[in-house]
Order: structure tokens, then sequence, then C-alpha cells
């Protein structure tokens, strides 16, 4: 069994240390949060055309501020409502608008819906 070139080695443990270290002191928020607070309403207080509207508002908002949702197989407005505002609201995250946001990440985070 052949082992790694000692320098090699503590140059990667060193660099775990390192990504170990920015990572725990990085603020988690609530989507939510993150995006202002925007005024929702609830699933209630809407019909079938303010919730496809209210629905491209949320997701244009969630993609301003790097969050894609990708919905896979074709959903109604109703569940994609329900989905952004008492799923991906709560979902807790690091600001990807930050500089500290991971390199080679900076469209943030990516949603994929689940059924």
């Amino acid at each position: 069994m052949r082992h790694a070139d000692p320098k090699i080695e503590n140059k990667f443990l060193k660099q775990i240390l390192e990504f170990e270290h920015r990572t725990a002191s990085v603020i988690k928020q609530k989507v939510y949060h993150l995006l202002g607070e925007p005024e929702v309403k609830k699933l209630e207080e809407l019909d079938d055309e303010t919730v496809g509207i209210a629905v491209k508002r949320l997701t244009l908002l969630l993609f301003e501020n790097n969050i894609e949702v990708l919905w896979g197989d074709e959903r109604d407005h109703w569940v994609k409502y329900r989905f952004i505002t008492e799923e991906i609201f709560e979902h807790e995250m690091q600001d990807p608008r930050k500089e500290d946001y991971p390199a080679g990440n900076r469209m943030g985070q990516v949603v994929a819906a689940k059924p």
C-alpha cells in the first residue's frame, strides 16, 4: 500500500481545517428573511388567477436572490405556492450574495421540488 507524500497530506489537512473553520462561523438564516420577508397571503386568500401571479412573483424574487427552484414534473400553481411559502421559506441557508459564500457556487442554492 502506497502512502501519500507527507507534505501533500499536510497541505490537504490544512485545507480541510481552513474550510471547517470558515463554515463553522457561517451565519445561516431562513430564506424568508434573506428575501426581505416578502408579503405573502395565506393560501385560502388566493384564487386561481392570483396564485399564478404570486408564484411568478416569488419565483422571480428567489431567482433575483440566487435561489433557483427546479420543479421537475409540471406542477400546478397551488402546489408551487405551498412549496415556496411552507418549505423553501423555512429552509436555512447562508446568504449566497455574501462575499464569503463558497467559491464556485455563486448561483447560491438550487432547490429541487419533490412531489
